[in-house]
């Protein structure tokens, strides 16, 4: 603190003047800033959202509230929460939302979070109906939830992975990828092909501007027995779970091997299993059939548990840093590959650090936030206003990798290798004013013992820049890179290329 008593008086009365002008300069500044209410919200990326249950948030007091807060900050624009058929009709006939239903809904309309509500059962179906899963009745609930949510749900998804209920299991029967042993289609495809058919066009009726999606989220070889039973027009989107249980996200489980084939008896990728041609193959069925022009990637992640039943466990445990690189790069590769995309799971469902299904959130059961949240949310932010490259691409990239990163440890699943691919991904995306975005990164298992491989990367552009810089969405590093140009031709010599993406923009 300033002593004014040591200072001649001429000196205090024009320190006293000076200070005065100062500070009333500083004043008029600040009276020009935005206040805390009237600055911008934090950028939101259009197609990403997170998977949430905040039916099992409430068993802890003040989860909801700081986990809302924390979405709201991630990001996501997209949350995907459950709205359960027999919490909303407990007599029969006789529909009422329950309070904290109508809580959730109203506090993300507020914050301009958009909602795709999963209208589902119980895994044993609702006890009111001699049929615990009867069709019309789950279509008259969701055309009362579609009219009471207008204007505040975008999106209604119908059933969630009717193979893992009864729904499948007892109700219809049929095995879990759709094909019998004499070759036919499962009886539980047909029925909840039916069921989604009939849901959506109810729904359309009393709420022609909601979305409509469904008719996935299921094993891949029986949403694509589905799609060739015929969708109805009413449904907008293709629901999609894309799992890597052991590895890297590059790779799903359905790699067109002998083996597997044998298994679906019908090929839903290339013979590495890769996500990219899964991606590609299903659009290609869905058009094919008139079905659903969007894909909704809605369900994929992995957790941060401790393995203690090997023999048991379908999942790997990974470590905090894989799983924030896995996210990114399944991420990106989401955005360039198909039209929305959801993280399973926002924030761990349980307390149980030895359980896959526990520990999949990008936030912990406390409401701590892991590696992953910090990285997806630099990652959405930093993307928020690129879409990926349609067309003739302004850059054409060539890489010509340095170092080989083939996986010599790789996981088998039903006799079919499930190795990490080790190349250099690359897409390209723009800004809405056309300014170009290079996201590249190795596909190899996060976190080895090495240090990055390298690579030549080649850009072939008439674009005029003079630098190009690099970002690291992992670990919020930015810097820039050394490049060679010969007319339209640069050259970065063997850059190293990470095990997350780096996103390369020219200035």
């Amino acid at each position: 603190m300033f002593k004014f008593s040591h200072l001649p008086a001429i000196s205090v009365l024009t320190f006293a003047i000076t200070l005065s002008l100062h500070t009333s300069a500083i004043a008029a500044d600040l009276a020009d800033l935005p206040s805390k209410a009237q600055l911008p919200p934090p950028a939101r990326h259009p197609q990403v959202g997170v998977c949430t249950h905040l039916r099992l948030w409430q068993r802890v007091d003040g989860k909801v509230d700081k986990g809302i807060a924390l979405i709201k900050e991630s990001g996501a624009q997209w949350v995907r929460e459950d709205f359960f058929w027999g919490r909303m009709e407990t007599e029969r006939g006789i529909y009422q939302m329950p309070p904290y239903y109508s809580e959730w809904i109203e506090r993300f309309h507020e914050s301009g979070i958009s909602i795709a509500a999963l209208l589902d059962v119980s895994k044993r179906g609702h006890p009111l109906y001699d049929d615990p899963f009867d069709k019309e009745a789950f279509a008259r609930m969701a055309a009362w939830f579609a009219r009471e949510t207008k204007g505040k749900v975008q999106v209604i998804e119908i059933f969630n992975e009717p193979n893992n209920s009864d729904f499948a299991r007892k109700r219809h029967g049929g095995a879990w990828n759709g094909k019998e042993k004499d070759g036919s289609v499962s009886p539980w495809i047909r029925e909840y092909v039916d069921l989604v058919n009939l849901t959506a066009r109810a729904i359309k009726q009393v709420n022609p501007d909601v979305k409509v999606i469904g008719a996935g989220g299921g094993p891949l070889p029986a949403t694509y027995r589905g799609i060739a039973l015929g969708i109805a027009p009413e449904v907008d989107g293709l629901t999609w779970h894309a799992y890597n249980p052991t590895g890297v996200p590059e790779i799903i489980p359905f790699a067109a091997r002998e083996s597997i084939l044998k298994r679906d008896g019908i090929a839903v990728s290339d013979e590495r299993g890769s996500f990219a041609a899964s991606a590609r193959m299903l659009r290609e069925q869905l058009a094919r059939h008139n079905g659903p022009r969007e894909i909704w990637i809605n369900e994929w992640g992995w957790p941060t548990y401790t393995v203690t039943d090997p023999k048991h466990s379908r999942f790997m445990g990974f470590t905090h840093s894989a799983q924030a690189k896995y996210i990114l790069r399944r991420l990106v590769e989401t955005l360039a590959v198909t039209d929305y995309t959801f993280v399973f799971s926002f924030m761990n469902n349980h307390d149980r650090p030895h359980s896959a299904e526990a520990n999949f959130g990008m936030v912990d059961y406390h409401g701590n936030p892991k590696p992953s949240y910090y990285a997806f949310q630099r990652c959405t932010r930093a993307l928020a206003d690129y879409r990926v490259v349609s067309g003739e691409p302004e850059l054409k990239v060539n890489v010509f990798p340095v170092t080989n990163r083939a996986d010599r440890h790789p996981f088998i699943w039903d006799d079919a290798k499930l190795e990490a691919p080790g190349n250099v991904v690359r897409y390209l995306f723009a800004d809405s004013r056309g300014a170009p975005l290079l996201a590249l990164w190795s596909a190899e298992r996060a976190d080895g013992d090495f240090t990055p491989g390298a690579a030549d990367v080649e850009i072939i552009t008439e674009r005029n820049f003079e630098k190009i810089s690099a970002y690291s969405p992992f670990d919020d590093r930015h810097y820039d890179l050394k490049f060679e140009r010969t007319g339209t031709r640069c050259l970065i010599e063997k850059m190293p290329i990470p095990d997350s993406p780096l996103f390369l923009t020219f200035h």
